[in-house]
């Protein structure tokens, strides 16, 4: 699971951190992105950041606030996650476009250790499980 910080506006890999497979997802974010902070090109800032849920975490949320860092997180629904979903009321529902197929809402979110509240883009979509024997009755 490797680690990987890229300038935005350039193919420079500022940080690349390629780690053993023992290793938990979760361990060393907020050093990585000190990491890339500190090897950024003078007059350069990092603006952004796009991470999964590993970097579902407080101290480095804490630190992208700090440093007003705009950042998004694909993170898992977890207790408290599913308990602001189950909290958004039906009219909030809305389909960006309509036929898509899917609904999306938003809702502020917290952890307890952040200091900020943030804002959490919900997508929900109703899968069917493909028919896994269609393809065998079919002559």
């Amino acid at each position: 699971m490797p680690l990987l910080g890229f300038l935005f506006e350039t193919p420079l890999c500022l940080v690349d951190e390629f780690r053993e497979g023992h290793v938990s997802p979760g361990a060393g974010h907020l050093a990585f992105y000190r990491a890339c902070k500190a090897r950024l090109p003078v007059g350069k800032r990092l603006a952004r950041y796009c991470a999964d849920r590993a970097s579902y975490q407080a101290e480095l949320i804490n630190e992208w606030e700090t440093d007003q860092v705009r950042w998004t997180i694909t993170a898992d629904q977890d207790v408290a996650v599913k308990a602001v979903i189950a909290g958004v009321p039906t009219e909030a529902w809305q389909e960006p476009e309509p036929g898509c197929g899917y609904q999306v809402a938003e809702a502020v979110h917290t952890m307890t250790q952040t200091r900020a509240a943030f804002r959490l883009s919900i997508k929900w979509e109703e899968r069917q499980p493909p028919d896994l024997f269609a393809a065998a009755a079919t002559p």
